[in-house]
């Protein structure tokens, strides 16, 4: 599934730096403990990889292995501004990043060999972190290097 190469690519990449992602505020969902200090801040969410997966992520890819579901939550402060646009630029990066990954390496010993969007959820309100947000769920087809 590569964390990695997902995690370094959130975390680099010149354009989401411009929209205020960078090295500082992607976190993978077991790492944040509470609201970081930034105003916008991307989770990181591996779920489950089943057979239901493949049928709900529309990738019936005729393999015996279903692609593993990643979904990323993108936040904004609400104190800062509750702009759900900056929001979609945001994901639309993101999708346009994941669009560039078909056959990819990770240094962890996973390649991506594909990534399709699964589709994004309405504008939300995280009433624990006072944040506005919206989550974009992916389909990863990986294999191990």
């Amino acid at each position: 599934m590569s964390r990695a190469l997902i995690e370094t690519l959130l975390k680099t990449d010149p354009s989401l730096a411009g929209l205020g992602i960078n090295d500082g505020n992607v976190f993978p969902q077991h790492d944040l403990k509470s609201r970081p200090k930034t105003d916008n801040f991307i989770v990181i969410r591996w779920e489950e990889s089943t057979q239901f997966s493949q049928t709900y992520t529309g990738m019936s890819n005729g393999l015996s292995r279903a692609p593993r579901v990643l979904t990323l939550w993108v936040h904004s402060l609400q104190e800062v501004s509750t702009d759900f646009e900056h929001i979609d630029k945001i994901i639309d990066r993101i999708d346009y990043l994941f669009s560039q990954l078909e056959n990819s390496p990770g240094t962890d010993g996973y390649t991506i060999t594909e990534i399709r969007n699964s589709g994004r959820s309405g504008d939300l309100e995280d009433e624990v972190l006072k944040t506005v947000a919206r989550n974009a769920s992916y389909a990863v087809l990986y294999r191990r290097t």
